[in-house]
């Protein structure tokens, strides 16, 4: 089921009271019309009803998906994305049902932008775990051609076959077409990971991927088989 409730709130610009509705559980198969506001995140957005204007609001939400077996957490503070991770390893107070356990599909994320991310990976039966290793062959092309820009994060987004890849940085967003061969070869080159996770790891993110990538010595064959000039370069902190 889903969960709503209502809570009332100030528009920033012009000080008109207002409500919005936030969802703490959404549930695709009994409301697909909640779920599809989670996806598209307008469910996190308030519109004035006087002036119009629109404010982001901030709040944990949980989608599951039980056609496809799949929760995933939004958890922007620290404290809430730990209870729930415990909650889904059955170290938690308040676990996961048994009935599901080791069944599901669980997964954390801590902004909107990577709910909205693996949603949309998940929706088209790809595996968010080679997504993610495909990051860092981006990430090694993104130094080589922007080496005087940081960049502080990166997510997949696209539909039916084509994607692309964003890096946010302090001087903008930059993006670049995805290419799903790179997913390929990273099944290729991960074959321990085929087998779905249920349970384990529910954090899969691209510090993740940087950590497999630092405990595997697979450099040489990512480049043999994406193109010799680029190098997956790990460095440690």
């Amino acid at each position: 089921m889903s969960t709503i409730t209502t809570k009332s709130i100030k528009c920033p610009k012009c000080a008109a009271a207002g409500e919005i509705q936030m969802y703490s559980a959404v549930n695709t198969a009994e409301n697909p019309e909640e779920a599809a506001k989670i996806t598209d995140l307008s469910a996190f957005t308030f519109t004035c009803p006087d002036c119009g204007s629109k404010t982001e609001a901030d709040y944990k939400v949980l989608y599951h998906d039980p056609d496809k077996q799949l929760m995933i957490y939004y958890a922007g503070r620290d404290e809430d994305a730990k209870k729930i991770e415990e909650m889904f390893l059955g170290k938690g107070i308040y676990d996961v049902a048994d009935d599901i356990k080791g069944r599901y599909l669980y997964r954390i994320v801590r902004s909107k932008r990577h709910l909205q991310e693996k949603i949309a990976i998940f929706e088209q039966g790809l595996d968010d775990r080679f997504m993610e290793l495909a990051k860092v062959y981006y990430l090694t092309k993104f130094e080589a051609e922007y080496p005087d820009l940081v960049p502080t994060d990166a997510y997949i987004y696209g539909s039916d076959g084509t994607y692309f890849v964003a890096f946010s940085t302090d001087d903008g967003e930059i993006s670049t077409e995805f290419d799903l061969a790179v997913y390929r070869h990273m099944q290729s080159a991960f074959p321990d990971l085929k087998t779905p996770l249920r349970g384990g790891n529910v954090n899969i993110d691209f510090g993740w991927a940087m950590g497999v990538f630092k405990q595997s010595s697979l450099a040489a064959s990512l480049s043999a088989g994406l193109g010799g000039d680029i190098k997956i370069r790990i460095e440690d902190e």
